[in-house]
């Protein structure tokens, strides 16, 4: 069953044979969709790229946010979300890895900052993320230089945004030449097909109840991009992630997506969602071929769930570690004779306790590592931040274990210390942790209670007081184990 985003009726339809244009289903001729409004006067802003496409519009948002308009060679006149790091304008020699997120059909640029917390996510970061446009006029890109009966031509999107973008990104906002690249929907399919396309240009990949196999599509929009299914069996082959599993030996990969089914962040009474539904089948088929070739990723094929924003929110909270590790989790700092010169800070004037409770959604892909983004209700925690912790087994004879070398890092410091919990024989840990310090948190000691679920959502309480780490750590017992977990 097939269940999609048709374009609008009146588009170039391309005959099996011989590649003429034919009317749409509606009777009316068939306008081309390579006819772009002439792009309008404006000044350029900055470079352009080598085929001079051309930044003619930034406009701040937020601190962080910025919308550019291009007149673009490859697509006409296109519009561009950009999330800055922290502190971007103060480091104008520093250059930043590229987190490309793409969005579903019928979306476009905003789509990922109005319907997620992409921005908060991010601000520990030193992530510069892209969100492009990749319609134009309601009818979708797919992220495909179009076939358009043979001519080629607009729309061109995957030259717009592997090529031009690229060029216009790294030419005048600092953009490095690392990159990650994730979507949702038709996204997901964008990130996949980018990724294998142009193994060279990406670290990592990750698809949120994306596209997987396209094997089955028919609609006339589908024919214009890519054109027809037999007489043009091998463009379809190169744009199909299913035949293209082999160039993604060796990346790191990250594959979402549910059955269909009510999940748990459907709101009561939510009916069955046919289209993620279609999207599993494709996405086991995908993952199938995946294993055939005996290339390795992370599969969170989570049964439950419908085709919404709950979801890809929570895979991206999952995949994020996996996309920060295949570029190094490195962060861009100060040069030292710039730290050198700034103001110290300082928390250690808190006086008395201050409760802290928050979220973390941790990954288990790398497991007894485990990476969590922490969201946190007091902002010495600098929530969001990311907190990693290895983990080493202790304490067999009471199913414990002890991770060293806990990180929490914020934009302003960090906490580093040790935590003592207990997994149950339903893969829920319960974690008690202790960490002093440093930055703008110097001086404090923060302690928290956390039950982490098997599907990664996490819940935490604790205390930040004045102080430093206390020697013989565990100060506090640890949570008492279950008799699952002791073995009685």
């Amino acid at each position: 069953m097939r269940k999609l985003w048709a374009a609008s009726a009146a588009i170039v339809v391309c005959l099996a044979l011989g590649g003429v244009p034919v009317a749409a289903q509606d009777g009316t001729a068939a306008p081309s969709v390579t006819s772009v409004a002439s792009p309008t006067a404006l000044a350029t802003i900055g470079q352009t790229a080598d085929d001079g496409a051309r930044i003619v519009k930034v406009e701040k948002i937020d601190e962080r946010m910025r919308d550019l308009t291009i007149e673009s060679p490859s697509v006409g006149t296109v519009q561009v979300r950009l999330l800055l790091p922290l502190g971007f304008d103060d480091q104008p020699a520093a250059r930043f890895p590229a987190l490309y997120l793409l969005h579903g059909a019928g979306g476009d640029h905003t789509e990922w900052t109005g319907g997620s917390d992409v921005e908060e996510l991010t601000a520990p970061t030193d992530l510069l993320v892209v969100m492009p446009n990749a319609d134009a006029d309601g009818i979708e890109g797919w992220y495909s230089d179009w076939y358009n009966c043979g001519d080629g031509g607009q729309p061109a999107w995957e030259t717009f945004h592997l090529t031009e973008l690229r060029e216009l990104l790294e030419r005048n906002w600092q953009a490095s030449d690392e990159r990650v690249i994730a979507g949702l929907s038709m996204g997901g399919y964008g990130a996949i097909t980018y990724a294998a396309r142009h193994p060279d240009l990406f670290k990592a990949a990750a698809s949120y109840s994306g596209i997987l196999d396209i094997t089955d599509f028919s609609q006339p929009s589908d024919i214009a991009r890519w054109g027809g299914p037999a007489t043009n069996a091998s463009n379809w082959d190169e744009h199909n992630p299913i035949k293209l599993v082999s160039s993604l030996k060796g990346m790191p990969l990250y594959i979402a997506y549910g059955d269909g089914e009510p999940g748990p962040l459907d709101p009561a009474g939510k009916q069955k969602d046919d289209l993620e539904a279609w999207i599993g089948q494709g996405s086991d088929l995908f993952v199938a071929a995946l294993e055939g070739a005996g290339i390795p990723a992370t599969v969170n094929a989570y049964g439950p769930g419908t085709h919404t924003w709950p979801y890809w929110q929570r895979e991206l909270h999952a995949s994020l570690p996996m996309l920060l590790q295949a570029l190094g989790e490195s962060g861009v700092l100060p040069s030292p004779a710039a730290a050198a010169s700034e103001e110290p800070t300082t928390g250690a004037a808190v006086s008395g306790q201050v409760k802290v409770t928050g979220t973390n959604m941790c990954d288990y892909t790398d497991y007894p590592v485990l990476r969590c983004t922490e969201q946190a209700s007091d902002p010495r925690v600098s929530g969001p931040a990311t907190r990693t912790t290895t983990l080493e087994p202790a304490y067999p004879e009471l199913g414990a274990l002890v991770w060293n070398g806990v990180t929490i890092s914020g934009p302003e410091g960090a906490w580093t210390g040790e935590a003592y919990g207990v997994m149950e024989e339903d893969a829920v840990i319960h974690v008690v942790e202790i960490s002093a310090g440093s930055g703008a948190y110097e001086g404090l000691v923060y302690a928290t209670w956390q039950t982490v679920s098997p599907d990664g959502n996490a819940t935490f309480a604790g205390l930040i007081q004045p102080g430093s780490l206390p020697p013989g750590f565990p100060a506090m017992p640890l949570p008492e184990p279950s008799p699952a977990a002791t073995g009685e």
